[in-house]
């Protein structure tokens, strides 16, 4: 329990998880902010790898909301280039295929049509992604800190799944999520329904939006 290391800054809980690790990790949502540069709107994340050699380190991200104009770049996309809403589409889309929430049955897909981005937001709330990670050069007097360099999917049409499988093939990840886009598709006798909208009760504090400016955004 106890180690004369313990705290000093040469232990490993001080240095960087390296650069291109892969991991599963658990998100919390921490705050859901306006960019002081777009007036986009984004989500914080703060997820904790959850199994391994790094469990229970700590790697943030932001998310921008895929549905607000503000985060869509006519300018990138015209080149050809994601802009922020696609990015935060694409990383949604990544987070619950990890999850077992999206399969290979394409209606799966639907279970969030008509929901707001706060409300997508609650449902990623506790949810296991596969990640990887990467080092995030500081600036204005911030340290180096470790981000997520992107979120894996079993999908493999996804782009992201050569990463998945290496990151399965060694970690002790539930069988449902490794076949979810290997399994048959089974014949439901109706459409799925669409996820459920979380009572205004249960409503969480980071969801309150906050308009101030963001000295440390990147966006």
């Amino acid at each position: 329990m106890f180690d004369q290391t313990t705290g000093a800054s040469g232990s490993s809980s001080n240095q960087l998880i390296p650069h291109g690790t892969l991991a599963f990790a658990v998100i919390k949502v921490t705050g859901v902010k306006k960019s002081k540069r777009t007036g986009g709107e984004y989500a914080n994340l703060e997820l904790t790898i959850s199994e391994g050699e790094y469990q229970r380190r700590k790697v943030w991200t932001v998310i921008m909301n895929p549905q607000d104009p503000a985060n869509m770049d006519d300018v990138k996309r015209a080149e050809g280039k994601p802009d922020g809403a696609k990015m935060g589409l694409v990383a949604l889309t990544r987070i619950f295929e990890a999850a077992g929430v999206f399969t290979n049955d394409p209606r799966s897909y639907q279970k969030f049509n008509g929901a707001t981005f706060n409300e997508i937001l609650q449902h990623i709330e506790g949810l296991t992604a596969g990640i990887k990670v990467k080092v995030a050069k500081g600036g204005d007097g911030y340290d180096d800190k470790n981000e997520v360099a992107e979120f894996l999917s079993p999908n493999p049409a996804s782009g992201a799944s050569l990463n998945w499988n290496k990151l399965v093939g060694g970690a002790t990840v539930q069988d449902a999520r490794k076949s979810a886009f290997t399994a048959p598709i089974q014949t439901p006798t109706q459409a799925p329904a669409q996820a459920a909208k979380p009572s205004a009760s249960s409503t969480p504090p980071w969801l309150k939006k906050n308009n101030a400016e963001d000295s440390n955004n990147p966006y």
